[in-house]
Order: structure tokens, then sequence, then C-alpha cells
């Protein structure tokens, strides 16, 4: 169930149903042998696909996205972006902004850097609904599934085993801890809005049409014309996550190389299992991976309990 308003929900599954899933799923996952459920009524096509379109060469990082992103998801804690002390006077250059469990989305600054007509450049950071996600293909517990494009989770089937941070190769999951144990968040493309057919939240407050939102046939066509109108300007037009191999269902248009913007290699966003090991070593995970699996195993009795018993503030679906 995805739902956009706070409920409680129950977990039931038991410590055994964990155990059984927790034994054959996770080593299935990592070597890319599990059932992942790619959607709930079959893989969708593009033309009955979700897609958001962000053109960085229009953004001027205001922030308006990651503010409305947070009013609607209900993501008030920590600092909003647009604090004085943040944006003016003599200071400490400002910490890179970060995914984490009150920003879905972040735009990051990259004052090193121009665009062709001499503008600072910005980018935006968020969950990229990969055509194919990693995170679902090592999720042991088949919480993580796909539908029309979007990729979201399951928290009645989540044991916040943490596996989908790991492989995310955006570093767009988090882990949230909340009340119960804990779940790890992302973006949904705030799918409570357009089961009321609004767009995202970011998309609709974005005040330079740097954000786009449709089927992803319609964002597809849209950023290759982008670059057709930037390249008619005699500037270099790139895309992002337009193909269905390493494709993602948000697309990006740069005429900045996104090599310079930070964005991962292509063989690290693709769930073939050559991928993961680099993927976790990368970011620590064999440790994270073997950990998880003591503590599991150590703290399943002392779970049990808790596990039957909780009632578990849902947030919002990620």
């Amino acid at each position: 169930m995805e739902a956009g308003t706070m409920t409680n929900v129950e977990r039931r599954l038991t410590r055994r149903d964990f155990l059984k899933v927790f034994g054959g799923g996770v080593a299935a996952s990592f070597m890319g042998l599990s059932s992942p459920q790619m959607s709930s009524s079959g893989t969708s096509s593009a033309s009955e696909t979700y897609a958001m379109l962000y053109d960085n060469t229009k953004c001027i990082g205001c922030n308006a996205c990651v503010v409305a992103c947070r009013l609607w998801n209900g993501r008030l804690g920590g600092r909003f972006p647009f604090l004085l002390e943040d944006r003016i006077g003599p200071q400490e250059p400002p910490e890179e902004p970060k995914i984490d469990e009150h920003h879905f989305l972040v735009i990051v600054p990259h004052p090193e850097l121009r665009h062709q007509d001499g503008r600072g450049v910005f980018q935006r950071r968020s969950c990229m609904h990969c055509v194919e996600p990693p995170c679902l293909y090592v999720c042991p517990t088949n919480a993580i599934y796909q539908y029309k494009g979007i990729n979201l989770t399951d928290y009645d089937r989540c044991f916040g085993c943490q596996y989908c941070v790991i492989a995310c190769p955006y570093k767009a999951r988090v882990f949230y801890e909340g009340e119960g144990w804990g779940v790890p968040v992302k973006c949904w493309f705030c799918l409570d809005r357009l089961e009321q057919g609004l767009y995202p939240a970011c998309v609709s407050v974005c005040p330079v049409g740097a954000l786009d939102f449709g089927t992803r046939d319609e964002m597809v066509a849209k950023a290759y014309a982008r670059c057709d109108e930037l390249r008619a300007e005699g500037r270099e037009a790139y895309v992002w996550g337009a193909g269905e191999e390493h494709g993602t269902n948000v697309i990006f248009v740069s005429d900045v190389p996104f090599e310079e913007l930070g964005l991962p290699e292509p063989e690290m966003r693709v769930p073939a299992p050559e991928a993961y090991p680099k993927l976790f070593l990368e970011r620590g995970g064999l440790a994270t991976f073997g950990g998880a699996a003591l503590i599991f195993l150590s703290f399943a009795l002392w779970r049990r309990s808790r596990i039957i018993k909780a009632k578990v503030k849902e947030i919002p679906r990620g």
C-alpha cells in the first residue's frame, strides 16, 4: 500500500517468515538471482510510464522545489536552504547539500563550473527512478516494486536491512529511524498528487520551467528538442537517462558534461551482478552486508515481540 497521508499499520512478518526470506533471498538478490516485483501489472511501456525532465540550463538554484517537496511530504526538520546566513555575507563555503531524512531532493551548486552563457551551474539530486533499479534487485523481502515507472517501497514488507541504501548508485535512499525500527525513504514522485491529477510538488512550483512531468515518451522527446535548441545557439547539449539501457525516469538536460556533475559511471547504473561488488566496496557495503546478517540473526528473538506488537506510524511511501 502506498499512501500520502500518515496512517498506522501493523507489521505482520514473524521471525520465521523473515529468516526464510533472509536465508534465501539475500544471497540470491546479491547474486542477481532474486525475483523482484517489476510492476503490479507487468512492465509498463514508455507511453504508460511516468517521467520527470530536469533542465539544468534553466535552473537558477532557487530551491523552491526543495521547499515544496519538504512541505508536501512533511519533512520539516533540519534547516531550510534559503536562510539568509546561508546565502549572504562573509562565511565559510556552505556544505554541499545531501539527501537525508528531511530532503528527498536537493539542488547542488557547482561553483567551479559555468554554463556556456556564463551563469552558475546547479544540479538536482534525488531518486532517479531507474528503469532497471539496483535497489529492487537487492531487496531480500521484495519490498521494492515498480508502478508506472515509479520505484516504490512496501513498508509492510521492509525490514530496514538497508541493502537498497547501499545499492543505490545515486545515494538517493536514506535510512529514516522514525518510529519502530526504521525504513529507507526517498522521492516517490508524489504519487498521491499524481492520483489527484496534479504534478509532483517540485514540478508545480518551479518558477523558470526547469522541471516538467509527463509520460516517458513525452519527456524524452522534450529533452532532445531542448538539445536541438541549445545546439542551434552554438552550445553543447547532453541528455542523461533517456536510453532504455542505463535508463532512468528522471531525465536530465545539460550543457555541461555529466561526468563533471558527479553522476555515476554507466556500469554502476545497472543491476548486473558484476557491478555490485564494485558498488558495495565503494560504499563500505561488504562490512554493512556481513554486519547486517549478524545483527539480524542475533536480534531476531529480541525483535519478534516488537515486530508483532509495534504500531508504526507510516511516512509517505518512497
